[in-house]
């Protein structure tokens, strides 16, 4: 069959990825099968690529969950049985290593709130248990020691403990069929494993029998639990005729999923249970729209899929890594007629499912990408974000805004200058730039109280660390200020509130943080706020502020809180290291230079990204995904008018490479005055270009979500980072070349290089 237009979008990948691309016109022509879209969960290791996959159930949910399932990232007896449990607690299955709680698993449960943990098997290790080493006490403890508490569900064998878990939930019941449990082989888990998104969906019990006759724990469970029908997994091979006849002599009936391969199983178990349970809003669930795609052979990689296929309503086909084998081919095949789109979800990095053998099967051109394909989803309960959608909690970053500002000081730090010469430097620029940067969408309207309060207490009281572990006043500092006043101010119709601290004993600046006054829930952001960091006199705040401003619009930090990450160490003999400093938010970036009177360059046009993100650049003005070895023309982010400003390029769900183009036009002319790190840039753009950069939404504010293509894990490039005709750079094995410059636009192609 030959292979139609696709989609390639991709979910929650750390290793490779797709991009997405248009069929051609004679495809669409011709009236070939829906457009294909690829996302991949592939992580560092087995229990990051696990991880990844309870984000997404996390994300599902609605960013937070209760409750998680626990099970050793070395035995697949335990995590098979584990899907119905997690299916019925509404909860992801995550891999743990068996002698050690991960931080990163820890920090993610903290993070969604997860307050109770289900560990499935026992420590012992191998034997009956089954291969490998179960979950140790050391984990329980871990998770009693962050107050989350534990309960272990296990037996004293593989069989047994799948009846424990069985016994954790009431049997539910498979439409047309009655109250169903899945029996499947203690000897092979592949087809235990294509089971589990239809038994966590329908909360089906995953029983675990011997092959050659039915387990006495498995029969009592089916007598007493009053199950109606049992879905045999396998052919006779993997559970006899007489496992099978043992279950219809308890007066159950019998569905037998036996396939000629395990992948025929595999596609057999979705047919099943094709539009047999229902969905939200009338809708079937179990159709074919999406599907999860796993290795055969090796079950790691798709230990935690089930409970995210089953809130995806997805059956889980198999494939070896470097094909796709003519049962599943098939079965993809007719998904792809029957419907206007089909999603793959592939389970692990390259290693399980190659993109060779997905190229191979999506072989056609690929259509461009719908615009949600470029909003990767944000992180749960963030309040600043890469992704989309921002926060609920953020201020509005289009039309009207009105912004307060008030001035505190404090018994110890009294102000030594006007409340006149504290912003008449800095207010205008913050202004004038956020105004420019929004190409006339975001109106600030900004009324000063010209007043020193002062506060209560010293300014210690108001002094905590910030993210980034400088010290600095805290949000209660900026409360205080809504509180003093209050009852000479109306802040009715105030968004925010701007609270300036005396410059002669603070600098620097500090975002979020809310107050109440008038009815009216208030947030806000301070200016001069660090001590031991100021000259003593008013200063140009302006772009401090604009970027303070802009964490409450839900903007990240872009620059590394960690500064070991981006470490300068000695530049080659004869050269010294030039700054650069990308956008207001922190994109950095260095190299090596002979001309020593460089050091610092700012060239401040916030990206075409963080404009994607606030809403101020129109669907209309970004290509999501190009044909392959098509070119684009880009306007300056600057002022691209009513052009394109930016082509992004899905990776995957949460990854995406953006290029746009930079000219001296607008703040990339030169920097102001003070750039919002305080230091005094030389330069605005060294050279016209295209800068390319990719984007994470995974990754949280100050852990670097964004880096600029060619750099290395320090920020070091081999030059300026931006593109002139005839050059390029790969990115995640896609290069991106400029192919021409005619002063008004570059021209870029996209091609496939690996």
């Amino acid at each position: 069959m030959r292979r139609p237009g696709i989609v390639v979008l991709a979910v929650l990948v750390a290793l490779g990825g797709v991009v997405m691309l248009p069929a051609t016109a004679a495809d669409a022509a011709e009236g070939d099968p829906s457009d294909v879209t690829v996302a991949r969960y592939g992580g560092a290791d087995r229990y990051a690529t696990s991880l990844l996959i309870a984000e997404a159930v996390a994300v599902e949910a609605g960013g937070s969950l209760s409750s998680v399932v626990l099970v050793s990232g070395e035995r697949w007896t335990d995590a098979v049985v584990a899907a119905p449990v997690a299916g019925a607690l509404g909860a992801p299955v995550l891999m743990t290593p068996p002698g050690g709680l991960r931080a990163d698993a820890l920090a993610f449960m903290r993070r969604v709130g997860v307050s109770d943990a289900v560990v499935i098997g026992p420590d012992a290790s191998g034997g009956a248990h089954g291969p490998g080493r179960g979950v140790s006490a050391a984990v329980i403890d871990a998770l009693a020691d962050a107050g989350i508490g534990a309960e272990r569900i296990a037996g004293s064998d593989r069989y047994s403990t799948s009846v424990a878990a069985a016994n954790e939930v009431t049997p539910g019941v498979m439409p047309g069929l009655g109250r169903t449990a899945i029996v499947a082989s203690g000897e092979v888990f592949a087809d235990a494993l294509v089971a589990g998104p239809f038994a966590s969906r329908g909360t089906h019990p995953v029983l675990l029998s011997s092959p050659d006759e039915l387990h006495p724990d498995v029969a009592d469970y089916l007598s007493a639990a009053g199950v109606e029908h049992v879905v045999v997994m396998g052919g006779t091979a993997a559970l006899s005729a007489a496992v099978a006849s043992a279950i219809t002599d308890l007066g159950v009936s019998v569905t037998r999923l036996a396939g000629a391969t395990r992948y025929d199983t595999a596609v057999k178990a979705a047919e099943l249970v094709n539009d047999r349970y229902s969905a939200d809003a009338g809708e079937t669930c179990f159709g074919t729209g999406t599907i999860g795609v796993a290795r055969a052979r090796v079950p790691f990689d798709s230990f935690s899929a089930a409970p995210l296929l089953a809130r995806l309503c997805a059956p889980l086909v198999l494939v070896d890594p470097a094909e796709v084998p003519a049962d599943t081919e098939a079965f993809l095949d007719t998904a792809r007629e029957s419907n206007d789109g089909v999603g793959l979800r592939i389970f692990g990095g390259d290693a399980a499912v190659s993109q060779s053998a997905l190229d191979a099967y999506l072989a056609a051109g690929i259509s461009v990408a719908d615009h949600d394909d470029c909003r990767p989803p944000s992180l749960s309960n963030v309040a600043t974000t890469v992704g989309f959608p921002l926060p609920d909690t953020v201020d509005p970053s289009s039309g009207e805004v009105k912004i307060t500002v008030l001035f505190m000081d404090f018994p110890d730090a009294q102000a030594g200058h006007t409340t006149h010469a504290e912003i008449e430097i800095g207010l205008p620029v913050m202004e004038e730039y956020l105004e420019a940067q929004s190409y006339g969408k975001l109106d600030l309207d900004v009324d000063v109280v010209h007043r020193w309060w002062r506060a209560p207490h010293p300014s210690s009281n108001y002094l905590d660390d910030d993210a980034a572990g400088a010290t600095g006043l805290w949000p209660s500092a900026g409360e205080e200020s809504v509180r003093l006043a209050d009852n000479e101010y109306d802040f009715s119709d105030t968004d925010v509130v701007l609270t300036v601290f005396p410059s002669d004993h603070f600098g620097r600046g500090l975002a979020l943080g809310s107050a109440f006054a008038d009815g009216t829930a208030l947030s806000g952001f301070r200016i001069n706020t660090h001590p031991g960091t100021s000259d003593g006199v008013p200063w140009n705040w302006g772009l401090t502020a604009a970027h303070e401003l802009a964490h409450n619009f839900g903007l990240v930090d872009l620059y590394p809180y960690d500064p070991s990450v981006h470490a300068a160490g000695e530049p080659p003999e004869g050269t010294a290291w030039v700054y650069l400093e990308f956008g207001l938010m922190g994109l950095k970036a260095r190299y090596s230079d002979a001309d020593h009177s460089l050091w610092f360059v700012a060239p401040v046009e916030m990206l075409a990204w963080t404009r994607w993100q606030l809403g101020w650049l129109d669907p209309a003005q970004v290509a999501c995904g190009v044909r392959l070895g098509a070119s684009v023309a880009l306007g300056p982010v600057a002022e691209p008018g009513t052009g394109i400003a930016a082509v992004i390029v899905p990776l995957n769900e949460h990854e995406m490479i953006v290029v746009e183009s930079r000219r001296r036009l607008g703040y990339d002319t030169a920097a102001p005055d003070t750039h919002q790190s305080g230091a005094m840039p030389r330069h605005g753009l060294l050279e016209e270009g295209v800068l390319v950069y990719t984007v994470d939404s995974r990754i949280d504010n100050g852990q670097l979500p964004v880096t600029v293509a060619g750099s290395a894990g320090d920020s070091r490039t081999d030059g300026f980072p931006v593109l002139t005709p005839n050059e390029s750079v790969t990115v995640r094995g896609y290069t991106v070349t400029v192919t021409a410059d005619n002063d008004d636009t570059h021209t870029v192609t996209i091609t496939r290089t690996g």
